[in-house]
């Protein structure tokens, strides 16, 4: 059961953590249970108003988190941890409204690529269409965005082979 003290205690680690925190699957259900409950009792109870300020901040704080993990899993593969349900279907809605977008920006950009072989080994890195690329290995061949290619080729790290 969310008590005021549980709700300080969300708000405190919400700030200090750069990912979301792990929340009680039922967090809104058990949210508006305790406003109505207290609303029942005192309505100009100081810790309501206080309590429904610390949850609109939680709420915010964590809205926030889940459109930075949206943006940040359209362009790689990542895991989403400690999302209630209803935060779930929000995440879902971005990622799809986010591809759908770059989906249409690539196909008017029409980026080109070109095709590689690496000379040395590279980390992972986000390429121009903002995907991530590698990490690869000396002789590995890649099919990179021509712009990264490019500087790849101008580097020495990498040899042109075909460009698309």
């Amino acid at each position: 059961m969310l008590t005021y003290e549980s709700i300080r205690k969300i708000i405190d680690e919400e700030k200090e953590s750069p990912n979301l925190t792990n929340i009680p699957e039922d967090f809104f259900t058990q949210a508006k249970a305790y406003l109505a409950k207290k609303s029942s009792v005192d309505k100009d109870d100081w810790r309501l108003e206080s309590a429904k300020r610390r949850l609109q901040d939680i709420i915010d704080i964590r809205e926030k988190k889940i459109v930075n993990m949206a943006l940040y899993a359209a362009r790689s593969k990542t895991t989403q941890e400690n999302l209630t349900p209803e935060e779930t279907v929000f995440f879902n809605s971005l990622l799809n409204t986010i591809k759908g977008f770059r989906k249409d920006v690539d196909s008017i950009i029409e980026i080109k690529d070109d095709l590689v072989v690496l000379k040395e080994d590279i980390e992972e890195f986000v390429g121009i269409n903002m995907k991530n690329y590698g990490p690869y290995k000396a002789g590995d061949v890649a099919t990179l965005p021509k712009q990264n290619a490019e500087l790849l080729v101008n580097k020495g790290i990498a040899e042109r082979i075909q460009s698309k």
